[in-house]
């Protein structure tokens, strides 16, 4: 990767948000529900690009949650922020990392 305005950062930060089409959980009062995840990472910022012009991240964390309404922007804040804590906090060269999410439920 060779940045055009000479950037003198080390490290290059992806983030990458979605969510499932979502499905009938629990046996008893079954509800439909959605699994969320934010997925923060970084990669040294000399790490070339893949072929489909996405960059995999050297370390990342993944945060997970599952609730009933994949568009709370509330959650989605929560879910960036608690994936880029642990990110700092859990960092090293290489890696991945899954964290459960469900502090960031706001049934």
């Amino acid at each position: 990767m060779i940045y055009d305005d000479g950037s003198n950062a080390d490290y290059a930060a992806t983030v990458e948000i979605g969510s499932d089409v979502g499905k009938w959980r629990g046996s008893d009062n079954a509800k439909w529900l959605y699994e969320r995840y934010v997925t923060v990472g970084l990669s040294p910022a000399e790490k070339d690009i893949e072929l489909d012009g996405k960059l995999l991240p050297s370390f990342s964390v993944t945060v997970l949650l599952v609730t009933p309404d994949p568009d709370r922007v509330d959650e989605l804040n929560c879910l960036i922020d608690l994936a880029t804590r642990e990110l700092a906090a859990r960092y090293k060269p290489k890696g991945h990392v899954f964290v459960d999410g469900k502090r960031c439920a706001r049934n």
